[in-house]
């Protein structure tokens, strides 16, 4: 047994074993290390959640394995592994006695099948008992022999290791496959952003293996992901944080680093993607930025109320670019500027249609503020200092070039919440980050994380089951 792996020092728990089981022709895997210790996480996230009622007295795996039909025999301390090519399916079941578990579960085998009634469908399924795993499948492929020991280590070693650590449930699959995965586990996530990015010329391959990690926690649900990418060469990146820009509980927040992601051509591809191409070329000498919005004003756009940061070690050109665009007066130290937008177009909904603010520049550095951030360039609460920002980079990649924390209620119907859900405010927001692996090979990765706080999971949640009960409540 290989349940446990000697990595780096530490004894990790992996799903070696049952990915073992399942045959090299299905591409998609989805492994869990440990049922019991992925059991005990769910449980604590449900009750982070607030939500410990749904468990109505018995374990999250129960109640999945009594839906999926196989509600006895399985083995609590076993990792367990699934496999899926188009419509074909297999999974490696973890089992003391595999046939004993066939028996209880299923009854009979007639003419090498047995009928089942699985997530409420009826269907044949094949099985075959294999040492101390059952595997069951939709075809004959469950007789053929898997991947091996050797397949399933070099798939388990394609994570990081700080995800081995902390993920419990590991997939590889597309990236064009992950949103129906993720909607499979009651995860809206829609990643129609880097289909956009790929058809801009970013150099995503979205068919290509991606590896994706799901980590359940009291306090947030985090998923990472590890997308293929035709890489550049790059500078180092830069440390840049939210210093001087506040509050610590905003709408919106965002770090970038510019210089970066210009390098990689991502600006351009998002610049393309929005159809905005000037954005390509916006803040020539900027290394980096980051902005802030707090509650819009009152009857104003969702950006009225707006801190932005702009660095570089010599910031002139970018300020002189905001000068012709803002065509401020100055005062003192400080240049004022106005700017009036035609009711009902797209930056009226984003700025106002009459939105007032402030420019200051300094040495390497352009502070501007709108609207009543305007009225402090540099604010004495960062949002570093919240406590809970520290908390969700815990689930993020070291390397952010790309770092966003948004309020749920802006991204509502990205979350797959329903038209009557509200998101209260003052919840901690959804967090984002991406930090580009770039490689000399011209190979690289996207590592994309989502950091989803336990009261945005549990509106989430709560969408996910009035859907399937048709309540729409």
């Amino acid at each position: 047994m290989l349940n446990f792996m000697l990595l780096s020092g530490c004894w990790l728990t992996s799903p070696i074993d049952a990915v073992a089981m399942v045959p090299e022709s299905y591409s998609t895997v989805v492994a869990i290390s440990n049922l019991m210790s992925t059991d005990d996480r769910i449980e604590e996230s449900m009750r982070g959640m607030d939500r410990g009622d749904l468990l109505l007295g018995v374990d999250p795996t129960d109640m999945i394995r009594a839906f999926a039909g196989i509600p006895a025999g399985l083995d609590d301390d076993g990792n367990l592994a699934l496999g899926m090519a188009d419509d074909r399916w297999i999974a490696a079941l973890p089992s003391p006695d595999p046939e004993g578990m066939f028996e209880m579960n299923f009854g009979g085998a007639v003419d090498g099948q047995r009928p089942v009634t699985m997530f409420g469908s009826v269907m044949s399924i094949h099985t075959v008992a294999r040492e101390t795993f059952g595997v069951i499948g939709s075809d004959e492929s469950v007789q053929a022999q898997g991947r091996g020991l050797a397949a399933a280590a070099a798939w388990w070693e394609s994570f990081p290791e700080d995800l081995r650590q902390r993920g419990e449930i590991f997939m590889t699959a597309p990236v064009s496959q992950a949103t129906s995965m993720f909607a499979s586990l009651g995860l809206d996530i829609d990643l129609g952003l880097l289909n956009q990015l790929q058809e801009a010329g970013f150099g995503l391959d979205l068919e290509a293996p991606a590896n994706f990690v799901v980590d359940f926690d009291a306090l947030a649900v985090a998923i990472r992901m590890h997308v293929p990418w035709q890489s550049r060469p790059m500078s180092a990146p830069t440390s840049s944080g939210f210093e001087d820009l506040g509050p610590s509980q905003p709408a919106f927040a965002a770090r970038l680093d510019w210089t970066r992601l210009r390098e990689s051509g991502l600006v351009w591809a998002l610049a393309t993607a929005m159809e905005q191409p000037m954005m390509a070329f916006a803040f020539p000498e900027a290394t980096s930025l980051a902005l802030v919005a707090d509650r819009p004003l009152q009857g104003a756009g969702m950006m009225s109320n707006t801190r932005l940061r702009l660095e570089a070690p010599d910031i002139s050109g970018t300020a002189n670019q905001l000068r012709s665009m803002l065509t401020p007066t100055k005062t003192n130290a400080v240049e004022q500027f106005s700017m009036d937008f035609p009711e009902g177009s797209e930056l009226s909904s984003v700025f106002g249609t009459t939105s007032s603010g402030a420019m200051q520049e300094s040495p390497g550095v352009v502070r501007v503020g709108m609207g009543a951030a305007a009225e402090r360039l540099i604010h004495p609460d960062t949002l570093e200092s919240a406590g809970i920002v520290d908390t969700m980079r815990e689930w993020m990649p070291q390397t952010r070039d790309m770092e966003l924390y948004a309020d749920a209620s802006m991204l509502s119907q990205g979350l797959g919440l329903l038209p009557d859900q509200d998101a209260p405010e003052g919840m901690p927001p959804v967090g984002f980050a991406v930090g580009m692996e770039a490689e000399a090979s011209g190979s690289g990765a996207l590592d994309i994380a989502i950091v989803l706080p336990a009261p945005v999971a549990a509106l989430m949640l709560d969408a996910v089951m009035a859907s399937q009960t048709g309540s729409g409540s």
